[in-house]
């Protein structure tokens, strides 16, 4: 979970009045935003938010202005959203494979003195290491901009081409020379590895702002304490978290009481949201909300007009009229997947704490359901038999479900993703034990893991499976053996079945079959292809089964 260092001016300046005035402790205040005091210095309090699902909150800022709706009811300018841009970006051709996507913002009438700067600093370091999957998906830019013509060029360019001088260093350096000499060149130069040029922004007069994701030009990207115009920027792989950057930055300069200017960039290649894009702006789509399914979670009666007034505290437009609503979050907010995310926001606006419970009104005895005995018979049949158990993530990437495993897989995705690592729900888990046994390599021979978990298959409408993964690695072992395993393992849940010839462009040719039972396909066994180890960076050969476990 981050952990945010809130400098102890800027915190007596913008939480310190809400908590004198709400009487409630900083402990109780902050509880309101998941958030919670791990340690203090001279300087700064160190505050930890539980909930990774809002970079938002990851800012002083963003604390304050939840904290504000919440207990003051207090609204927040975003009127610039309608603005039309006054600033460009011109994106090149070049940079289409390396680095594609950026966007930028200007603030105007704010001056930066010392707790402005650090917030900043901050605000780049912790979106750049979070939401930015350490500058690979998003990195930050803050510029002076008295300096800068526009428009902004983006394009990727020979790495001996262009000369500047980095932030901290005093000698001028090629695009080379920085990502081998530079201490951020040093720990963040393997974004660009293979790169046949480097992405740089460049003003109109060709002067180099920064060499993107790894350092600002000391030139045109140093920002001093006195400034009071700045052009920030964003560049990453994933265009709606480059945009979700400048969104949540706007916010939190416009809180500091700047003036946002908005900045259009064009691309001469497709994206996903267009070619023509302009920051900070509205990326979220109105949830419905019915109060009938509000009443029955939380358990309390509440009016349509009490949960509107709770959510446009948190910045919530609410659209229509009755009992079924429309909830847009604001912009600087990407967390919003489902109705129940609404209704977590009213809870959390009318305070945990304010909530009755309900005595129990039955006496029960539990006990585990059938498919939870037989899966519990599963794992005590393979760790008897010298495997180990591991247990992953049911979100995954694609690439792991099908191109590493040279083929094609339906998958599940997930709507208004966060990051590609998590983007769909897993079909398989032999992708999952291969993903294990990568990381495994200088563990001794032979591997024997195995997986019992969660799949949802997209075959006739999306269905979840239970099913059961095995995996054998070594040199020694191959196709007879993991038949064997199974053959053991049917043996000793009674589970009737036989084995039926067939493909598979996850495994070796004549060594593959389908698992069948009562003439139906139940599951698949087999040698794993090379070419999925090698896609795998597994080194040793490598055998697995998987066999549905529920529905049986």
């Amino acid at each position: 979970m981050p952990t945010i260092e809130i400098r102890k001016t800027d915190f007596d300046k913008f939480l310190k009045p809400i908590i004198e005035e709400q009487g409630r402790g900083r402990e109780e205040t902050l509880s309101r935003i998941k958030g919670e005091i791990k340690g203090e210095d001279n300087d700064c309090y160190k505050i930890e938010i539980a909930d990774t699902n809002r970079p938002d909150l990851f800012t002083v800022e963003g604390i304050a202005r939840e904290l504000l709706g919440i207990f003051k009811e207090e609204k927040f300018k975003d009127d610039f959203l309608n603005e039309s841009p006054k600033y460009k970006i011109e994106v090149l051709e070049s940079v289409r494979e390396v680095r594609p996507f950026v966007g930028a913002l200007v603030v105007r009438n704010l001056t930066v003195d010392e707790d402005t700067l650090h917030s900043l600093i901050s605000i780049q370091e912790k979106l750049g290491e979070t939401l930015g999957k350490r500058r690979k998906r998003v990195a930050i830019g803050v510029y002076e901009a008295g300096s800068i013509e526009f428009p902004v060029r983006y394009g990727a360019f020979d790495p001996q081409s262009y000369k500047f001088v980095p932030l901290e260093f005093s000698e001028e350096m090629t695009l080379d020379e920085v990502l081998r000499k530079h201490p951020k060149g040093i720990e963040y130069g393997h974004l660009l590895k293979g790169c046949q040029g480097y992405p740089l922004l460049l003003d109109a007069n060709r002067r180099v702002l920064s060499l993107p994701p790894i350092v600002n030009s000391r030139e045109m990207g140093e920002v001093r304490p006195g400034a009071n115009h700045l052009f920030v920027e964003a560049t990453g792989t994933d265009q709606k978290a480059v945009i979700l950057a400048l969104n949540i930055i706007s916010s939190a300069l416009s809180l500091r009481g700047g003036t946002i200017e908005r900045c259009e960039t064009v691309y001469p290649y497709a994206t996903p949201l267009g070619e023509n894009q302009v920051t900070p702006r509205q990326m979220n789509k109105a949830l419905r909300v019915d109060m009938e399914e509000l009443k029955q979670l939380l358990g309390i009666d509440i009016s349509r007009q009490e949960a509107a007034d709770c959510l446009r505290r948190l910045g919530y437009e609410i659209q229509g009229q009755g009992e079924k609503f429309q909830a847009l979050a604001p912009y600087y907010r990407s967390d919003g997947m489902h109705e129940h995310d609404i209704i977590e926001d009213i809870a959390i606006v009318k305070g945990y704490e304010n909530f009755s419970p309900l005595p129990l009104s039955d006496f029960t005895i539990g006990g585990l359901s059938r498919e939870q005995e037989i899966v519990d018979k599963v794992r005590e049949i393979l760790v008897g038999m010298g495997f180990q158990e591991i247990i992953s993530n049911a979100l995954v990437n694609r690439r792991e479900l099908s191109q590493r495993m040279r083929c094609e897989t339906e998958a599940i995705e997930v709507d208004n993703v966060m990051t590609e690592t998590y983007s769909v729900l897993r079909s398989w888990l032999i992708p999952c034990l291969l993903k294990v046994e990568r990381e495994s390599s200088q563990v001794e021979y032979p591997h024997k893991v195995f997986e019992v978990g969660e799949v949802v298959v997209k075959e006739n409408g999306p269905r979840e499976e239970i099913r059961l993964a095995v995996l054998i690695s070594s040199g020694e072992f191959g196709f007879t053996d993991i038949h064997r395993i199974l053959e053991s393992l049917m043996e000793e849940l009674s589970y009737p079945y036989h084995l039926k010839e067939a493909c598979h462009s996850s495994f070796i040719e004549g060594r593959f079959g389908e698992i069948e039972s009562g003439h139906k396909s139940v599951g698949i066994i087999g040698e794993v292809h090379p070419e999925v180890l090698s896609n795998w960076a597994v080194k040793m050969p490598v055998s697995a089964f998987e066999l549905r476990i529920y529905p049986y």
